[in-house]
């Protein structure tokens, strides 16, 4: 790295310690009070004392970087088998003869919350696909909307990522989503919207 680049990542690290320490420490400490109020050891006895930490993360999917053999990389976790889908989303997906794409932004971003104009681009776009799309988004009503788009206020995602029938997971790119397209091997159109 240049010494500019060096001289921001330092800062940066410190900005990011001095938040950790304020703020998440701080609501990790009273969460830990509230749950074990007769634990032996304090928070922070807990805290330096850890024997084995659980990161979640996976090498294929993360930045390279060192850790120590008591840092055990358990991403994906939280990825269960895939349930059969809701009998309207299987009947969508089973009859898109050119595939499926499935647009995303979790739930750090509403989809409501667009401009209109934006909106509108989206729809305009999702119009010329021949593939069918299934649009997390949260509001019943969605004015012009095109037949080939599906709308739905809550998504089974990890059921709908393991359909023969997607072909693309557009997404803000959260872990526990692109982890799931990845163990499903979907390719992502990621739009980095936090961090």
């Amino acid at each position: 790295m240049t010494f500019k680049q060096r001289l921001y990542n330092t800062l940066y690290s410190h900005v990011e310690d001095l938040h950790y320490g304020l703020v998440t420490k701080k609501a990790q400490r009273n969460l830990y009070n509230e749950h074990f109020p007769n634990a032996k050891k304090s928070f922070d006895e807990m805290y330096h004392s850890s024997a084995i930490i659980f990161m979640n993360t996976n090498n294929v999917a993360s930045t390279p970087r060192p850790s120590m053999p008591n840092m055990i990389e358990i991403g994906g976790i939280h990825v269960q088998p895939a349930q059969e889908l809701p009998q309207d989303l299987m009947d969508f997906m089973n009859s898109a003869k050119d595939g499926v794409i499935l647009f995303s932004m979790g739930t750090v971003l509403q989809s409501t919350d667009w401009a209109p104009e934006k909106l509108q681009a989206l729809l305009k776009a999702f119009s010329k696909l021949k593939q069918k799309v299934i649009w997390k988004y949260e509001d019943a009503n969605l004015p012009n909307k095109p037949a080939n788009v599906m709308i739905l206020p809550w998504l089974p995602q990890r059921d709908i990522l393991a359909h023969p029938n997607l072909k693309l997971f557009i997404t803000h790119g959260g872990l526990l989503g692109t982890t799931e397209a990845l163990i499903e091997a979907v390719p992502l159109l990621g739009f980095p919207v936090f961090g």
